[in-house]
C-alpha cells in the first residue's frame, strides 16, 4: 500500500482524505530524516514514486488508486507514470483499466474522480442498508466511494453527514434531489480533484 497503513475505521467528515495525506507526508518526511542506512534503489524509487502521486493526484485520487491495486510498481498493469509525465492523464487512462471486477460503487468513484459526474448516481444509486459500511468496518476500500462523494461534491452540511447515507433512507432521496438540482451548474476541477458549482448558462441547462 501507499505509505502506513490507514486506521481501520475512517472519520466520517469530508475532510477523511486530507487526514490520511497528512499522515503520509508526516511519514515520508519521517523517513527523509531518520538516520538508517542508505536506502536499496527499489526503496529510493518506491519514496519518490509515493511523493509524486500525492503531489499530483492528491489524497482522494491517492486512495481510490490504492483501492484499485495500483499502488504497487511492481503490479502489472502497474500505474507507474514516468518522471516528466502528465499523471493526471496518465490517472485518466490506468483508471478504466481497473474497473472490470469492482464493485459499482467503487467503479462509480472511479467515474467521479476521473471527471465523469455519472459516477456520484452510481454512488448513491449503491448506499450501504449498514452503517458500519460507512465508517470502514467491513474494510477501508468499503467506504472510499461514500468518502469521495463527500470530499468531491460541494454538498450542504444537511447531507454531508455520512452516518445518514443509506439504502431506501430519507438522505438517499436527498442525496438524488440534490445532484439533479445542481448538476447543470457542477464543474470538474482536475488539479483540485473537486467538482465546484456555479450557476449554469440556459444552454448548460438544456443540455441536462
Amino acid at each position: 500500500m501507499i505509505g502506513p497503513p490507514l486506521p481501520p475505521s475512517l472519520d466520517r467528515s469530508p475532510s477523511v482524505f486530507d487526514r490520511v495525506f497528512h499522515q503520509l507526508r508526516r511519514a515520508l518526511s519521517w523517513r527523509a530524516r531518520r538516520k538508517t542506512p542508505p536506502l536499496s534503489e527499489e526503496e529510493r524509487r518506491r519514496g519518490d514514486y509515493e511523493a509524486r502521486l500525492l503531489a499530483a493526484l492528491g489524497p482522494p485520487r491517492c486512495y481510490l488508486l490504492m483501492c484499485l491495486g495500483g499502488d504497487w510498481p511492481r503490479l502489472a498493469p502497474a500505474f507507474d507514470p514516468p518522471p516528466g509525465a502528465d499523471v493526471l492523464a496518465a490517472f485518466r487512462e490506468f483508471v478504466p483499466s481497473r474497473l472490470a471486477d469492482a464493485p459499482s460503487a467503487l467503479a462509480g468513484a472511479a467515474r467521479l474522480l476521473t471527471g465523469d459526474l455519472s459516477g456520484a448516481d452510481a454512488i448513491i444509486d449503491n448506499l450501504p442498508e449498514e452503517r458500519r459500511v460507512l465508517i470502514g468496518g467491513p474494510g477501508r476500500c468499503a467506504s472510499m466511494p461514500f468518502n469521495a462523494l463527500a470530499a468531491g461534491l460541494p454538498l450542504p452540511i444537511s447531507l454531508a453527514r455520512l452516518e445518514t447515507w443509506l439504502a431506501s433512507s430519507p438522505q438517499q432521496a436527498a442525496l438524488r434531489r440534490w445532484l439533479e438540482q445542481h448538476r447543470a451548474g457542477l464543474r470538474w476541477d482536475e488539479i483540485a480533484g473537486v467538482y465546484r458549482y456555479s450557476e449554469p448558462s440556459e444552454s448548460d441547462a438544456a443540455r441536462v
